[in-house]
């Protein structure tokens, strides 16, 4: 599966759900609970942390999810197992264990598309960016406004940028813009070294 068809099966997905996704592990916790009564969310705190969240599929499917986590953790887990859930229904069980692995890529990458939308995530960046010099407070802004981890940006700024690379239209409007930067700067320093009017030299 490519990661373009990977994002129109996500975006399938948003919209089973109802669109917007909830901010927080509570609120996608009882957005799960109302939009599939046949798959139950169970919390417990595990000795182990290199299991976050496990799958069990039947008459009432279970996801399970480690409770030792943070809660924003736990919201990108959940939307992690959910993935798995819909998109890899021949899975009888799956676990959340950093696997390396077909599957375990597809449910990060759809998790973070679930999460961190694309088509919202770039204008939101933009923004960000405007307001914010240091990358390290923008990764900050973005992660309270996306309710995920500084993670889950990094990885998601890296992935966007090799999904568009490939696209020529994204390479135009990105020269577009470098160009537009590089006038803006030429213009500044010009206007700074231009004489004042009425300025006396001493």
């Amino acid at each position: 599966m490519t990661k373009a068809e990977l994002y129109r099966q996500v975006d399938d997905l948003r919209q089973r759900l109802g669109g917007r996704m909830p901010k927080t592990y509570a609120g996608l916790l009882s957005l799960v609970d109302y939009a599939i009564p046949h798959l139950r969310v169970v919390g417990h705190p595990m000795d182990s942390r290199k299991v976050a969240g496990l799958l069990l599929r039947g008459e009432e499917s279970v996801i399970l999810l480690n409770t030792s986590f943070t809660p924003v953790s736990l919201r990108f887990t959940l939307a992690h197992e959910l993935i798995h859930f819909f998109l890899h229904p021949e899975e009888r069980q799956l676990v959340c264990a950093r696997q390396n692995s077909p599957l375990e890529w597809q449910a990060n990458e759809g998790a973070a598309e679930l999460l961190v939308p694309r088509h919202s995530f770039l204008p939101t960046m933009e923004n960000i960016c405007s307001n914010f010099w240091q990358e390290k407070d923008r990764i900050a802004a973005a992660a309270i406004r996306f309710g995920v981890s500084e993670q889950v940006i990094r990885y998601r700024i890296k992935s966007l940028r090799q999904y568009y690379s490939a696209s020529t239209r994204y390479a135009a409007i990105s020269a577009a813009r470098e160009q537009a930067q590089f006038a803006g700067l030429v213009e500044g320093r010009q206007r700074a070294s231009m004489p004042v009017a009425g300025r006396q030299s001493l």
